[in-house]
């Protein structure tokens, strides 16, 4: 694996580590506000440097400052938005940070001196530190984001309405079973099990079985399952196809 390819792994996985793993509630809901954008973009200054550590130097910091900044503008702009939640604000956003991602690696490449030495006390070998960020970065993703992008799939067909008289805490359920089906199947793909991925759906088919009797019920359910699935089953492609790139599998 390059250098070049390394850095960009790494910066790619620090932001989603950043976007989803190490951004709070309280400042998803403060972005109005400078202090909430001021908070995160701190965040995500902190979590890209830890996580392009292996090339980190004095002068990646304004680069990296930089790439706080304008990812907290981004966020602005969204929060200011007429819709700021939904699909399309989501998939815009998670664009706009990409483009800024590899503008940032482009110009860190023209640094004096690049790649720069991996630092003195840096024993991890630079494929495995990779792997490392690759990994957590794909389970935040599927935690927090796929759950987002569920969420706007059936809010484009209006199926939240069918479950509007349950409680928050049949919601909270409902949110830990879908986080859990991501995960699973992630792990699954991840490590080639196809054959176990109709296992995890057929479980949860059984648990909502005589619910399926309700058209409206079972087209929220089926909708929100295959675009669950989808999730799991892109990022864990993904994952693979980095994870081949850089050497760790076949």
């Amino acid at each position: 694996m390059s250098p070049a390819a390394g850095l960009l792994v790494l910066l790619v996985a620090g932001h989603f580590l950043a976007d989803f793993a190490f951004q709070t509630r309280r400042m998803v809901d403060s972005k109005k506000r400078l202090g909430g954008l001021a908070s995160h973009g701190l965040a995500v200054a902190l979590v890209q440097a830890a996580v392009a550590w292996p090339f980190l130097s004095l002068g990646a910091a304004p680069l990296l400052v930089g790439l706080a900044v304008v990812h907290a503008g981004i966020d602005r702009l969204k929060a200011m938005a007429d819709r700021p939640s939904g699909l399309k604000a989501f998939l815009s956003d998670q664009a706009g940070h990409l483009i800024v991602v590899i503008v940032v690696w482009m110009a860190w490449r023209r640094l004096p001196g690049w790649p720069g030495p991996l630092h003195d006390g840096f024993e991890i070998p630079l494929e495995t530190w990779t792997f490392l960020a690759v990994i957590g970065a794909a389970f935040a993703f599927n935690w927090t984001g796929g759950a987002v992008v569920v969420a706007g799939v059936l809010d484009r067909h209006r199926l939240d309405q069918v479950t509007a008289d349950i409680t928050e805490e049949e919601r909270s359920r409902g949110r830990t079973i879908g986080i859990l089906e991501r995960l699973i199947l992630l792990i699954l793909v991840i490590i080639g099990q196809w054959g176990a991925l109709g296992f995890v759906i057929a479980a949860k088919s059984i648990a909502r079985f005589k619910d399926l009797d309700k058209r409206d019920f079972s087209e929220r359910y089926l909708i929100g399952t295959l675009a669950s699935v989808l999730v799991a089953i892109a990022s864990g492609l993904s994952v693979r196809g980095v994870l081949r790139w850089i050497g760790w599998v076949g």
